[in-house]
């Protein structure tokens, strides 16, 4: 048997195979253009909203408020207006929170469990709404566990239509939290 290898014009060494365009490319004298990788769209500040009110039916906190109730055992206060941003057709709100461990409640839960965080729209009762919309916002925290005394920051955000920001508000520990400065606490 005899081997025969082939070495075409342009290849790094001898006996690799080119692809079929390298093999096109070095044949012309130039080589094939690499296409571009498509840009990723990114989220973009959203000032549409800038505050909102609301009339609680049950307890409620004021922005800057602990949020707390048995038989919780973390104490969770919003503490500042969210930042929102839009991309495409939907509005993230991203809300800055403060969450101290007030009492060894014996779970060792992460924080964002423990502390049942939920989102309320502004427009709430739309047709779409049922009681488990909410119910799972992003909520990082700078520590996931902490001990009886500690306190972590975190912020948690919940992705929406543009119609339902004005006038949403979080709930932490069973307890409505405004998220907007004109949204007043009620016992």
């Amino acid at each position: 048997m005899v081997a025969t290898t082939l070495t075409l014009a342009g290849c790094a060494s001898a006996g690799a195979v080119p692809s079929a365009a390298d093999a096109a490319g070095s044949l012309s004298g130039s080589r094939s253009a690499t296409k571009s990788p498509t840009p990723t769209p990114t989220a973009q500040p959203w000032a549409e909203v800038t505050d909102g009110t609301w009339t609680p039916i049950s307890r409620a906190v004021a922005l800057g408020q602990p949020a707390s109730s048995n038989p919780f055992a973390y104490s969770v206060t919003v503490t500042g207006v969210p930042t929102l941003t839009i991309l495409g057709d939907r509005v993230t709100m991203t809300s800055p929170v403060s969450i101290t461990h007030t009492q060894d409640d014996l779970t060792r839960n992460t924080v964002a469990y423990a502390t049942h965080p939920i989102w309320t729209p502004g427009n709430l009762n739309y047709p779409e709404h049922d009681e488990a919309y909410g119910t799972h916002p992003d909520m990082k925290c700078a520590a996931e566990k902490i001990a009886v005394g500690e306190t972590t920051t975190c912020t948690v955000a919940f992705t929406a239509p543009p119609r339902e920001i004005q006038n949403s508000y979080w709930q932490f520990v069973g307890v409505d939290s405004a998220a907007w400065p004109s949204q007043p606490g009620r016992n």
